[in-house]
């Protein structure tokens, strides 16, 4: 006779015990399963069969962390002008070199309009010095272009008016600088003959009227041999700002003090002020430079060293470091300047007590279902050169963005 166990059903004195053993039975079964099913949950990518699915989810999860590291709600709907961009990392030996690069792979990418492999690109790319910082901090510059004043406070005079982000409100300026285009003289002086002039800046208030002079620099330029002839004619020479001057406008325009509307400037050159302003002439080229950090700081840094890299469908089946490209261009990240593309490695592979450590071997041998996963123990920051939803350029040095060594945990 057979009979079927159900909660619900009567069942025979005489064979109850053997129905209570195997209700046991199925009871320590299911928290097995269900133990293993809670494994493959925390560490997805310890299975080799999805490590592919995990590294697709991982590179989802790190734009993700990106946005919100660089401050942006969403990815900006802009357009950069490559052909005009600020003079970024002038001073800068490393970003300059690096969106150098950016600009040569984005021309070679549209030249050849086919798929770049990461071994090809890694040729003939990006060196990873350029973009990855042991910095735990985060210095950044933002490149802000002097506009017209929004119409409601256009008074029709010559001022350079900033649209400053709300980001800036949080940050602590370290340095400020004023870039100043200047147009050239007289086309029939010499090429030698030196040009002196001083550039003085002004603050433009709300009501039309010139404030105190924030900045004066004096300037010698030749009168032919300094200007490019591709700018117009036009020379741009930066001016150092108080620290202290921008962090006022910056807080003054986030608290709706209407006190200082913008700046305006004067190189008066034989009677002739030769600093252009948006809006009056052909030249939009004057902007302002900020440097900033955010406060986040430790002090901390880290070796520049790498674990070994490990190759998908090698014999490695240890705990390793596999490479894990982030392509910009192919994610749609059209706002990225710089750099185009960066590894930022992945972890994985199975992890024993050994690996582990003495403390990982101490609770296996305690505990025989110990769980170990595979994970990124020291990490780097890269340095990104982007612009915001209001055409602002922005260079950033972000932290934790490049995997360096795995450890089982």
């Amino acid at each position: 006779m057979a009979y079927y166990f159900s909660v619900f059903s009567p069942v025979p004195k005489f064979n109850a015990l053997l129905l209570g053993q195997r209700f046991l039975l199925f009871i320590v079964i299911s928290l097995q399963l269900s133990s293993v099913r809670t494994h493959e949950k925390r560490c997805a990518a310890c299975d080799q069969r999805h490590f592919e699915e995990y590294k697709n989810l991982r590179q989802k999860q790190i734009l993700t962390d990106l946005l919100k590291k660089l401050e942006l709600p969403a990815k900006p709907n802009v357009t950069v002008d490559y052909d005009n961009l600020p003079p970024i990392g002038r001073q800068d030996q490393k970003i300059r070199q690096l969106v150098e690069d950016s600009l040569k792979e984005s021309k070679r990418r549209i030249k050849r309009s086919s798929f770049y492999e990461f071994e090809e690109d890694n040729r003939n790319g990006y060196d990873p010095s350029l973009y990855e910082t042991d910095v735990a901090a985060t210095p950044q510059t933002t490149f802000l272009p002097a506009i017209k004043p929004p119409a409601q406070y256009d008074l029709g005079v010559p001022t350079a008016f900033f649209d400053f982000s709300p980001s800036i409100s949080r940050k602590e300026v370290t340095h400020a600088s004023l870039h100043v285009p200047v147009r050239r003289v007289l086309p029939g002086l010499s090429q030698q003959q030196p040009i002196s002039f001083r550039i003085d800046i002004y603050e433009r208030f709300y009501n039309g009227s010139l404030g105190d002079k924030v900045a004066t620099k004096p300037e010698h330029v030749m009168a032919d041999g300094d200007y490019d002839e591709d700018e117009n004619n036009v020379v741009t020479l930066k001016v150092d700002l108080n620290v202290e001057d921008v962090e006022r406008w910056v807080q003054e325009r986030f608290h709706s003090i209407k006190n200082v509307m913008g700046l305006y400037v004067e190189a008066f050159y034989d009677g002739e002020n030769l600093a252009l302003h948006p809006g009056f002439g052909d030249n939009n080229g004057m902007f302002l430079e900020i440097e900033m950090i955010d406060g986040d700081t430790n002090g901390s840094r880290n070796k520049r060293s790498h674990q070994n890299t490990c190759q998908v469908g090698g014999n490695e089946t240890k705990c390793c470091l596999y490479d894990l490209v982030i392509d910009f261009e192919k994610a749609g990240w059209n706002f990225v300047i710089a750099p185009k593309r960066y590894n930022a490695y992945v972890c994985n592979g199975e992890c024993s007590a050994s690996q582990g450590g003495q403390r990982a071997h101490m609770v296996q041998s305690v505990k025989s279902d110990y769980y170990q996963c595979c994970h990124p123990k020291e990490y780097a920051g890269i340095t990104i050169v982007y612009m915001d939803q209001d055409s602002n350029m922005w260079v950033k040095e972000v932290p934790n963005m490049v995997a360096r060594k795995c450890a089982c945990a």
